[in-house]
């Protein structure tokens, strides 16, 4: 799955591409000045383009793999668009960041949410 990058997409369209994959893990956007874009709050007053948020306007695509790590994910956004985000996993009604476990892939953060979130260890 793809997420589109360029000035005119919504924080919010970044986050559903995302979830659509991953179900158990989120993404936050920072604007510039270091705050989270969170389309949870206040009825969307902060789902902004990411034209807003981002200091490197190229355009392109970012392919999403679930063997991906949540730190090269982050990274990748950083420096090719020059946007801030932060990936999140699931843990029953809480979302944890994953800073501590940045090193596994996306699809295992997928799977620990899962496992998380109803209960249980996670499948293997």
């Amino acid at each position: 799955m793809e997420i589109l990058i360029n000035d005119q997409v919504r924080t919010e369209e970044v986050q559903q591409v995302f979830s659509t994959m991953f179900p158990f893990l989120k993404i936050e956007v920072y604007n510039r000045a270091g705050s989270f874009v969170s389309a949870e709050k206040s009825n969307k007053q902060h789902d902004r383009s990411l034209g807003e948020c981002r200091t490197v306007h190229s355009v392109g695509t970012i392919l999403l793999s679930p063997q991906m790590t949540s730190k090269e994910l982050e990274e990748l956004f950083k420096t090719e668009y020059g946007l801030r985000v932060k990936i999140f996993r699931k843990s029953g009604k809480l979302w944890l960041e994953t800073t501590l476990t940045g090193d596994w892939t996306l699809g295992h953060q997928n799977k620990e949410g899962e496992a998380l979130s109803n209960g249980g260890p996670p499948k293997s």
